[in-house]
């Protein structure tokens, strides 16, 4: 009986030693399971861009925004391809922000959502997204725009304003669903442009309508940085004092007034957040022509417009030339390469990313 009684013990000991095993060895299992999907979780959305204040933070720590206006990208497959080619570049010169339109630009526009606005072409939305996650894998930010004005009327597809109203829920709607926090919405590019007359998106030339768009987005997605603006400098006050936009996203048409200048004006109205210019000088920059700056002094411009901001706090801005970035519009093609120096030999915007590495 002794004998037998040892061989019990024996045997439920062995047991028990088998399920500590089994219970340690499917711990570790799920351990590792948790931590690898946060690992992928991270993989896809490593960036979460915040306002604190009129500063911009990402993943808790300071970040210093400085963009390009990119704003056809999503054309079609070549575009997209070709703009993410040249992330590693930007952000090595200190460029962490793109913006993007998905009605396009000059240098390619486009209506990518249905009649009532409640659906986006798919195969667009694919490229929207696959620059977006580039984007963020890189600790990048995306200015994702809705409404351009100069859509050719052959190619409007949205009946009306309700529409439009739909359009921007749509946008909104997708992007809370994708999670994705790497990005500001801009609901209109240079709202008070006279190129939205008679289109069925033209009242966002008025702010008060404007601002219904900034909350539809809002209420449809409440962690979404949502802003807005243009070049009026009037609209912006009401834009950006208004609590409905997380930032003000204004324009420069010429550099007859740098950043800074429209900075203080907008602090001295009581517009506490963050300020942006998302396109440098607008069409004024067309005069550089086939990537060739440095032999037109009018350049300097540009450098002091990077002075200004680098030195001003809450101020952001996104460099454009618009003959480079946007050539489709003049015969030629769209380049979001840096490539040369800037000048007829080497032609590219080099210039401006190296003048801009030195000053951080």
């Amino acid at each position: 009986m002794k004998y037998d009684y040892c061989c019990v013990m024996d045997i439920l000991l062995g047991k028990i030693l088998v399920r500590i095993f089994l219970f340690i060895y499917f711990f570790s299992c799920s351990i590792n399971s948790f931590a690898e999907g946060e690992k992928i979780l991270k993989e896809k959305y490593p960036s979460v861009l915040q306002i604190n204040g009129n500063l911009f933070r990402m993943n808790g720590k300071p970040f210093d925004m400085w963009g390009i206006r990119t704003a056809s990208a999503t054309e079609n497959k070549g575009s997209v391809k070709h703009l993410i080619d040249q992330l590693d570049d930007y952000k090595y010169y200190g460029v962490n922000s793109v913006a993007v339109y998905f009605m396009g630009s000059n240098g390619g526009s486009y209506d990518p959502f249905n009649q009532d606005g409640t659906m986006i072409d798919r195969n667009h939305l694919k490229r929207m997204k696959k620059i977006i996650e580039a984007a963020g894998k890189r600790g990048m930010v995306v200015v994702v725009g809705i409404f351009y004005q100069k859509v050719p009327l052959n190619k409007i597809r949205l009946k009306d304003w309700q529409a439009c109203k739909n359009a921007v829920r749509t946008v909104a709607s997708w992007l809370k669903q994708k999670e994705y926090s790497n990005v500001i919405l801009n609901i209109a590019n240079e709202q008070n442009s006279s190129g939205y007359i008679g289109k069925p998106w033209e009242r966002v030339r008025d702010p008060k309508y404007l601002l219904d768009l900034c909350n539809i987005a809002k209420k449809e997605a409440p962690n979404l940085i949502v802003g807005a603006g243009g070049y009026n400098i009037e609209n912006n006050k009401i834009i950006g004092i208004s609590e409905k936009v997380d930032v003000l996203l204004f324009d420069t048409s010429s550099p007859s007034k740098n950043s800074g200048v429209h900075f203080d004006e907008y602090r001295r109205y009581g517009i506490f957040k963050p300020i942006v210019n998302v396109e440098m000088f607008g069409a004024w920059t067309g005069r550089f022509k086939d990537g060739n700056f440095l032999s037109n002094p009018e350049i300097d411009y540009f450098y002091d417009e990077i002075d200004v901001v680098a030195s001003t706090e809450g101020l952001y801005t996104f460099f454009f030339a618009m003959d480079w970035l946007q050539g489709k519009g003049y015969g030629k093609k769209n380049r979001y390469d840096i490539a040369g120096e800037g000048t007829l030999t080497s032609p590219g915007i080099r210039w401006f990313f190296e003048y801009l590495k030195k000053k951080k």
